[in-house]
């Protein structure tokens, strides 16, 4: 899951993207320009977790572009156009500088990865553009207000906006329609919003400004602390890559929680096995691995919670379903005090009662 965001007004143009996924090891990378080549920061994950290790970014000409993952879209092939296999993201940042150029690459090329993503980009005029695999034809989605959204549907499957299917999307759309200015805060008030926590947690957010050509970094959904850099300034510091969390002087609560509880990358606990005990000890554990389940309880069934259902049913007259899950109670904490006492209590009424 993702939430991206563009918005262009007043002369302010920003775009906007809570990465949602479960691998803790994100990254930034800054790229000079080189021959052929514009400049342009990266960020994403050490290891390619979906298409590529680099899920967005910004170019030096101020153009954004990042991802969202969507079910598989039926994607075909054109016949007589040349078929794209690289790294999506580093295509459209080295080579291009607006939106009618990564239009024009699309319009130009097979590109298989849109059967299970589609791509947002904006750049620094304020322009903003959908791309995506709809009703079984490549598809521009061309921004219409001041903002445009993107989330993991495809969009043109729909003929209108109370079909989309996406709460983070609804959320969104709620508090960008009445902008009356564009700014960092009110992006970061959408990314704040419609972030994502337990299964596929907004691991980083990250907001463009493709004019001052700046991003603004977020580690786990904790937008009380901000990175800063400037893309000029770095990229004149020469190649550079940073751990996301190696920047931040705090790591979220939320994130030690996710590892705690969270699913996990089975990468390094498979790596560990094969390099301490071989390939045939990693190969027998491998369905243990597989087995083992780290979610997070639907619901609290405590002692407390329990006796609160038993009062309630007491306090309506249901003494007999009172009884039975206060007798419930009692068996599951036989040492509790309380929940003794409270089966004694209400066996005592409601034999007064008979």
């Amino acid at each position: 899951m993702c939430t991206i965001v563009t918005i262009a007004k007043n002369g302010v143009v920003l775009a906007g993207n809570n990465e949602d996924f479960t691998e803790p090891r994100t990254k930034i990378w800054f790229i000079p320009a080189s021959k052929g080549a514009y400049g342009r920061v990266y960020v994403g994950f050490d290891f390619a977790p979906i298409h590529s290790r680099f899920q967005g970014g910004m170019n030096d000409q101020g153009l954004f572009v990042d991802m969202n993952a969507v079910k598989p879209t039926g994607w075909r092939s054109e016949l007589g156009r040349p078929s794209f296999q690289g790294d999506l993201v580093e295509q459209i940042l080295s080579t291009y500088c607006s939106v009618d150029e990564v239009v024009k690459f699309f319009q130009q090329h097979d590109v298989p990865d849109l059967n299970t993503l589609k791509v947002p980009v904006a750049d620094a005029k304020g322009n903003s553009v959908i791309v995506e695999w709809g009703k079984k034809q490549l598809q521009f989605l061309y921004k219409e207000n001041c903002y445009q959204i993107s989330t993991n549907f495809v969009q043109s499957n729909y003929e209108s906006i109370k079909e989309y299917p996406c709460e983070r999307y609804k959320i969104a759309d709620h508090i960008l329609r009445n902008a009356t200015a564009a700014s960092v805060d009110l992006v970061r008030a959408v990314l704040s919003a419609t972030h994502s926590e337990h299964i596929s947690p907004t691991l980083y957010s990250n907001i463009c400004d493709l004019k001052k050509k700046t991003i603004h970094l977020y580690l786990s959904h904790n937008f009380e602390e901000e990175v800063v850099f400037d893309l000029d300034k770095e990229l004149k510091k020469g190649e550079a890559e940073y751990s996301m969390r190696s920047l931040f002087s705090i790591i979220p609560y939320a994130a030690y929680q996710f590892s705690q509880f969270g699913p996990q990358i089975g990468a390094d606990a498979l790596m560990r096995i094969i390099h301490e005990k071989g390939i045939k000890e990693a190969l027998r554990q491998f369905e243990e691995m597989r087995r083992q389940s780290r979610n997070i309880p639907r619901y609290v069934l405590e002692e407390w919670v329990l006796r609160d259902v038993a009062l309630k049913l007491s306090s309506s007259n249901q003494s007999s379903e009172a009884v039975e899950i206060f007798k419930l109670n009692a068996k599951l904490h036989p040492e509790s005090q309380e929940a003794n006492r409270d089966l004694s209590v209400v066996r005592a009424k409601k034999h007064r009662r008979i």
